[in-house]
């Protein structure tokens, strides 16, 4: 079904959107004058950054490749097939890794997963292959071939978590879970303070494990990060991105009770608020697309600044 599709690509995509946030610079200008200039040079400046191409460097791409007028638009043309070219061969060579995963399932699959982590330059062309082929495995009732690649795909997503801090570790694992029950259950017993240790007079010192106050930032930060994503990939106007983007929202909704519960109305509001401009391009969709798409622009931002309640 699309929607669990949605959900893997959620996860997937939020798992890999940390490596992406460190480049620093963008390597679009370089790689337009290589492809501008010709010969093998592009190419095998390619192979060298692929893994560190941004989400940002390919919307731009397809803007200047969209735009015939654009100075560079033949540059921009050469360089786009040329990371596709080198995009296939890294799918190529992901579904030859995955499928020694599955024929290797028996033995200790774990490690055969983190060293293959470690081995390749991004996990994501992996990450796709393994979509891919989950959804292909549904759709022909292959529960055991299903079961393995379900498998290999949690724990990838495991692995891929321990690199991140404790809160988009959270947030990775909350996405890759259907049922609402565990994701309130994984919320309240992170967001409630505990006692760690006790202070001089016998008061005891209460936290909790993910404080609401960076809970709302790292929230907001997927939000941005996860849609860069999925915009160069699918582009501005693709349902997915904002099925993506809903995905993510239903966690904040759940966390916002949560917090209510725990901490008071007070933290509540300063939570929503916090939250209200990760969610506007998504609220300003479901607006424009209501079977009354007379709503108003006060039932928007209500609507905002409870993340998103229906």
């Amino acid at each position: 079904p699309r929607s669990s599709c949605v959900s893997r690509a959620a996860e997937g995509t939020a798992g890999t959107a940390a490596a992406v946030e460190g480049a620093d610079e963008s390597l679009l200008p370089e790689l337009l004058d290589l492809a501008a200039d010709g010969g093998s040079a592009l190419e095998e400046r390619l192979e060298e950054v692929f893994a560190q191409v941004s989400p940002d460097d390919l919307a731009s791409l397809r803007m200047k490749v969209a735009d015939p007028q654009a100075a560079d638009h033949l540059a921009a043309q050469r360089l786009g097939d040329a990371i596709q070219m080198a995009m296939t061969r890294r799918l190529t060579d992901a579904k030859n890794v995955l499928e020694e995963l599955i024929q290797e399932a028996d033995g200790d699959v774990n490690l055969k997963i983190r060293k293959m982590l470690k081995s390749v330059e991004s996990p994501l062309p992996i990450l796709m292959v393994l979509q891919l082929n989950i959804g292909e495995a549904q759709a022909s009732a292959d529960g055991e071939r299903l079961q393995v690649l379900m498998h290999i795909s949690t724990v990838m997503q495991e692995e891929l978590e321990k690199k991140s801090s404790r809160v988009r570790g959270m947030l990775n694992k909350l996405l890759r879970i259907e049922d609402e029950n565990i994701r309130n259950n994984i919320l309240r017993d992170q967001l409630t303070p505990v006692e760690v240790a006790g202070a001089p007079g016998g008061t005891p010192l209460m936290a909790a494990m993910v404080p609401p106050d960076r809970l709302a930032p790292a929230i907001a930060s997927l939000v941005q990060e996860v849609d860069r994503q999925m915009v160069a990939v699918l582009g501005p106007d693709d349902e997915g991105r904002y099925e993506t983007m809903d995905r993510i929202r239903q966690v904040a909704k759940q966390a916002r009770l949560i917090i209510g519960e725990v901490y008071g109305q007070g933290l509540m509001d300063t939570f929503s608020a916090d939250l209200t401009p990760a969610f506007h391009t998504l609220m300003s969709y479901k607006a424009r697309n209501r079977p009354d798409a007379g709503a108003t622009a006060t039932e928007e931002v209500s609507e905002a600044k409870n993340a998103g309640d229906d």
